[in-house]
């Protein structure tokens, strides 16, 4: 009787340590599947490569360090401001953060000038969205295997069937991931916290949608999105 009692017991601890270890909906395992990781420079710049001189100048004229953005969409036109109203040229400049060569996710910015000098109003001024990840180190703790196992969960999670209602198998369906860095606002005074995290996806999916972000520490999902 004794020794039935110490092993439902030990049974019962079994079962609890289970489920302590799936109450956080982070599935345990790899997935030796196809994913690729992907790797972008701060440099890769994606907007024209003749207007790329125009825009470092923009920003070398203002005193702005660019040493650590990647200019992905660029804009000029003219607008009146005012009063008394006046017609500017205006030039945008959208840009994402990097540190050591990697991407910071959310830490996009938009750059205003007007007249070839930096529009320093409300949000546009200089270092209101600027990152800092000095503390957090270059590498991934993290597999690729592991990573494509959480993807996978959570697509099989959201996407569990196509359009005729019959389950998706994404054994054969290649994943890109690529390591970086995740901004996350902490609470309601816009405090943020930074993870080293993964940016996941589909190969060849359109806009990169759905994607899964993923704190590379625990393996936590930190976003996803849909579409």
């Amino acid at each position: 009787m004794k020794y039935l009692l110490s092993l439902l017991i030990a049974t019962l601890l079994v079962i609890a340590s289970c489920k302590k270890d799936h109450d956080d909906g982070i599935p345990a395992g790899e997935d030796y599947g196809c994913i690729d990781q992907m790797f972008i420079k701060t440099k890769d710049h994606t907007i024209n490569s003749a207007d790329v001189p125009t825009v470092d100048k923009l920003f070398s004229a203002n005193r702005i360090d660019n040493s650590k953005f990647r200019y992905y969409q660029y804009k000029r036109d003219s607008v009146a401001i005012g009063p008394p109203y006046t017609i500017v040229d205006r030039k945008l400049i959208w840009v994402e953060q990097f540190d050591r060569d990697r991407r910071v996710f959310n830490g996009d910015q938009i750059f205003q000038f007007y007249n070839d000098t930096f529009n320093s109003v409300g949000w546009h001024t200089i270092g209101y969205n600027w990152v800092n990840v000095s503390n957090l180190d270059t590498i991934p703790r993290m597999s690729l295997a592991r990573v494509r196992r959480l993807f996978r969960h959570d697509l099989e999670k959201y996407f569990p069937t196509d359009s005729n209602a019959q389950r998706i198998d994404y054994s054969d369906t290649c994943f890109i991931a690529e390591f970086g860095f995740y901004k996350q606002l902490a609470d309601k005074y816009y405090t943020a916290k930074f993870y080293k995290a993964w940016r996941v996806f589909k190969k060849n999916s359109v806009n990169d949608r759905p994607a899964g972000y993923y704190d590379d520490e625990t393996g936590r999902q930190l976003s996803f999105y849909l579409f």
